[in-house]
């Protein structure tokens, strides 16, 4: 039985004056069914065109088919963002360049003009880790005879699936929004100082003199030293006895 590969799917969005990052399916949750992710900026309007490469091993006199009344295109929002278009958008998008049968990289779906994507309102409680919206590529595709243009060869339709999220970079870091944005170490939502998490977003740390999480006192660089009242693991000198310090408690 002669054993045909998959094809590989390479995706490629390009964004006025945004550039995509690869990423991992597997940490974006909404990228459940995905073989392939990218990830870009969300900017005031994109273009979006996909890039199609065919299975990596075409015997001669075959080519690769792409089935164009199968292969749709979908748009989806997240975190109740206002992004369009939405839904089924296959008809948003100029699918080949070439025609549908390939030997070679070729341009499978392009935005047509003036129906790119739009980021309308972006509410400000967004949690910049996770995407506002997504467009979801279903290709189905063939091998058939190059002298027999509709003899589809039966057992080679393959599927893939490769999405693209658009995520929103935090305009400013809110501290207590229990939201992790822009340079915060952490953000667990409340005003407690005395936490794992300060009330400017730092995780704690002994010796920045700023007495937070569970630290009894912070002198800084004077942690520690004689006659200082806090020692070097940011307990009130004498409280706390800890052999082996260098400091006499």
């Amino acid at each position: 039985m002669r054993r045909y590969l998959p094809f590989l799917f390479l995706a490629s969005l390009i964004p006025m004056s945004v550039s995509a990052i690869t990423v991992s399916c597997g940490s974006i949750a909404e990228a459940s069914s995905c073989t392939r992710c990218f990830r870009f900026d969300l900017a005031g309007s994109n273009a979006a065109n996909n890039v199609f490469i065919p299975r990596s091993s075409i015997p001669s006199g075959q080519q690769e088919y792409i089935d164009l009344a199968k292969s749709t295109i979908s748009g989806m929002t997240y975190q109740g963002a206002s992004v369009s278009p939405t839904g089924n958008i296959t008809n948003n998008f100029d699918r080949f360049a070439s025609g549908p049968n390939v030997t070679a990289s070729w341009a499978w779906a392009k935005t047509k003009s003036g129906q790119g994507v739009v980021r309308g309102n972006i509410p400000t409680t967004v949690d910049a880790n996770k995407p506002v919206y997504g467009i979801r590529y279903t290709t189905v595709s063939h091998l058939k005879n190059q002298a027999a243009p509709n003899a589809i060869l039966p057992g080679t339709e393959v599927t893939q699936v490769s999405c693209d999220f658009f995520f929103v970079k935090a305009a400013t870091s809110i501290c207590g929004n229990a939201i992790r944005e822009g340079a915060e170490q952490c953000d667990d939502g409340n005003t407690n100082n005395n936490d794992a998490c300060s009330n400017t977003c730092r995780t704690p740390v002994c010796g920045n003199a700023i007495r937070e999480g569970a630290e009894q006192c912070d002198v800084g660089t004077n942690n520690g030293k004689p006659g200082s009242p806090c020692t070097t693991q940011c307990l009130n000198a004498g409280a706390t006895s800890v052999c082996g310090n260098g400091v006499r408690e």
